[in-house]
């Protein structure tokens, strides 16, 4: 988690100066500047906002969505206990929080199409993994990442 100094290119940005965001892995460039740790980041690669120390109050920026991932089954359906390292990596999941939506190419914002409380199902090995207090998964996924929403 970083703390974030906004430089702002236009108005109206969902992060402020101070905020707290959670960014990707392997996104940014480190630097020193005076003594201090900085990271110069893409506003791509900033996932969200998280004042807080839950991930499940992740604050999901542009097209991005937060999804609890459903609890995998430690028997197979002949009643064998399964080792997690053998448990297949679950593609279900509920909507937790989504992003505001990203802008098209007419500079128009699209809004997700799914909402909080939504089941999804989504590809396996897309997005970025959080764990959040009382050991509940997440994952951030883009909403391209979403397969399908489910009835």
């Amino acid at each position: 988690m970083l703390t974030l100094e906004w430089i702002p290119d236009t108005n109206n940005k969902p992060m402020q100066n101070g905020d707290k965001v959670v960014y990707s892995k392997y996104a940014g460039t480190e630097l020193k500047v005076e003594g201090a740790d900085y990271v110069l980041l893409k506003e791509d690669d900033v996932i969200g906002v998280l004042n807080s120390t839950d991930i499940a109050q992740l604050l999901p920026l542009g097209d991005r969505i937060l999804i609890e991932i459903a609890d995998v089954e430690d028997t197979t359906e002949g009643g064998l206990l399964m080792a997690g390292s053998s448990k297949e990596k679950p593609t279900l999941g509920t909507v937790v929080a989504v992003g505001s939506g990203k802008a098209n190419e007419k500079g128009d914002v699209v809004k997700p199409t799914l909402g909080k409380g939504d089941t999804v199902l989504y590809q396996k090995y897309s997005g970025v993994d959080f764990e959040g207090e009382n050991e509940r998964q997440y994952v951030v996924l883009k909403e391209n990442d979403i397969l399908a929403a489910l009835a």
